[in-house]
């Protein structure tokens, strides 16, 4: 999901899974939304600010890899 889309600003911010769930071994991130298994794990229970700012990583997360 883009860190821009407004439904990451109105409400709590949407999970950015979009179920393609393999972890890269390389980098720990999934490949599918580019989240740590940590992030991941704990997302539910996340603060929305702390959402927000993992949200806005990771479409530099998706560049470093080459995505």
């Amino acid at each position: 999901m883009n860190p821009t889309d407004p439904r990451c600003h109105k409400g709590p911010p949407l999970s950015p899974c979009i179920k393609v769930c393999h972890v890269d071994r390389d980098s720990g991130l999934c490949v599918g939304c580019w989240r740590t298994t940590d992030e991941i794990a704990t997302w539910f229970r996340m603060a929305d600010d702390g959402k927000r700012a993992i949200l806005a990583e990771l479409p530099e997360r998706q560049r470093r890899a080459g995505q």
